[in-house]
């Protein structure tokens, strides 16, 4: 919804359809778009796999995708088969054979795809690019990033049952999305697979005390 409402503020934007298996969260949608836009969106709401019936529309030149980590990369690839621009949300697959996936549609179909690793346009890590962008601290050659905030209001339903969230982790421990950390300091020191790129990157959590 977060990600919605930032959409219907840039300029040139429509938003002719909505896709949600829940529908309340489909209205919501429905409801956000409308306020903002003046026009009421299409809302597919049937089923996990409805977002396919999306697809097809001609009105569409991109998809943005703000699902569960693991819709990512099958979501991803039908939208390229369906001719579409992509945004998806961190992590962009879960899997080293999605990825593999990913890159072969996205070369067969020549669409477009961007990573919304949003935090690297938060206020504070744009006020240290500019200032990296103008020189302020010299040649940067050390960086250290953390991204910790509270998730267990993420990871619960009001009820008590587990959000997609909470059973993304139920049974596995890991970071699913270093670029929170690693994205911005990565931008500050112009690693950005042109200039400079990863070589190697290691992500690990310890264990709860």
């Amino acid at each position: 919804t977060g990600l919605l409402r930032i959409t219907t503020r840039l300029p040139n934007v429509e938003v002719p359809a909505v896709c949600d298996i829940v529908p309340e969260h489909a209205k919501r949608a429905q409801d956000v778009v409308e306020k903002a836009l003046g026009k009421r969106p299409e809302s597919y709401e049937k089923g996990s796999e409805d977002y396919r019936r999306l697809l097809e529309r001609g009105d569409l030149d991109a998809v943005v995708l703000g699902t569960p980590q693991e819709l990512h990369a099958p979501m991803t690839i039908d939208a390229f088969k369906a001719g579409k621009f992509v945004g998806a949300e961190v992590p962009a697959c879960t899997t080293i054979d999605e990825c593999h996936a990913m890159i072969a549609a996205h070369r067969a179909t020549k669409t477009g795809y961007m990573l919304l690793e949003n935090y690297i346009y938060s206020s504070h890590v744009m006020q240290v690019q500019n200032m990296a962008d103008q020189g302020l601290f010299g040649e940067l050659t050390y960086g250290y990033g953390s991204y910790i905030h509270e998730l267990r209001g993420m990871k619960y339903n009001k009820d008590g049952t587990l959000t997609w969230r909470g059973r993304n982790v139920e049974k596995t421990r890991g970071i699913v999305y270093p670029t929170h950390a690693i994205g911005p300091v990565c931008r500050w020191m112009g690693v950005d697979g042109v200039k400079d790129r990863l070589a190697t990157l290691v992500a690990m959590d310890s264990k709860s005390l």
